[in-house]
């Protein structure tokens, strides 16, 4: 018995593979968003808590990078389920990506950055997108329904 895809899964078979790549960035991006005051609220307490160590800076950002990783997870898992001709380094490029573009967005906020910190920070940002973002994929891999032939 031969069946039919579903009509997600046959719209998103007409999809091309590129479009997978701006579909895990953007959503990358609108996960992130709102996750961002928690993450803010978070950090500015993580921070008091640990001032008098010296580790409140890095448990703050840990907090940043955590919304990060659930968005991009979450945005792989979108590529990995509905991108069916999308290759297997969408989702890792489309993690980066969005990684890339928060770091752009940050950028647009108006206080000047010391390049010793862009950097490391950005590299940080899109590597942890990329990583995430292909671990999502692999997660939305396993959601796609089973078509017995």
């Amino acid at each position: 018995m031969i069946q039919t895809p579903a009509a997600e899964d046959a719209e998103a078979l007409e999809r091309p593979a590129w479009h997978w790549l701006l579909v895990g960035a953007a959503f990358t991006l609108a996960v992130f968003l709102p996750l961002l005051p928690l993450s803010l609220w978070a950090s500015a307490r993580l921070f008091h808590l640990g001032a008098d160590s010296g580790s409140g800076a890095l448990l703050g950002a840990l907090t940043v990078l955590l919304a990060l990783a659930i968005a991009a997870t979450s945005a792989g898992a979108v590529v990995g389920r509905f991108g069916l001709r999308a290759t297997r380094a969408t989702a890792p490029l489309s993690g980066a990506l969005g990684g890339a573009m928060i770091v752009v967005l940050s950028l647009l906020g108006g206080r000047p950055v010391v390049f010793v910190v862009l950097v490391p920070a950005a590299l940080l940002l899109l590597l942890t997108g990329a990583a995430c973002a292909a671990i999502g994929a692999r997660i939305g891999k396993r959601l796609r329904p089973r078509v017995s032939r």
